[in-house]
């Protein structure tokens, strides 16, 4: 798997960089080389079975904080649609609206929290 001109591999679970590769494990560099594969699939890149464990979706938390309120009906089609994205990939999702709040400082305090309450619970994305 060659590395985008950036360096950055953008799949899997983890970023890994090309500077990363000389402390890299064997199965990190496996996973890199397969593809990070999902399971039930366990092929790797060309189809041949990959060394690599494979991520299992339903252990995939993805979570979502945005400043939309439940009366604001411009959200309703990205909340449909993110509910929709998670149930057509087999994930969690964390996605919740907040009702009108007293101030917009109120909403952003509440955001921030729980922004940090995702991160300490150690969400996947």
């Amino acid at each position: 798997l060659a590395p985008p001109p950036d360096s950055i591999y953008l799949a899997g679970p983890d970023l890994i960089t090309q500077g990363d590769n000389a402390g890299i494990t064997d199965t990190a560099q496996a996973c890199v080389e397969d593809g990070f594969p999902v399971c039930p699939n366990d092929l790797g890149i060309g189809g041949k079975k990959s060394s690599c464990p494979c991520t299992d979706r339903e252990q995939i938390v993805i979570a979502g904080v945005v400043h939309g309120i439940s009366t604001d009906v411009f959200w309703d089609t990205v909340f449909d649609a993110a509910a929709q994205g998670a149930r057509d990939m087999g994930v969690q999702l964390e996605f919740e609206r907040y009702p009108p709040q007293e101030s917009d400082e109120l909403l952003y305090r509440k955001m921030s929290a729980r922004i940090l309450s995702y991160c300490q619970e150690g969400v996947s994305g």
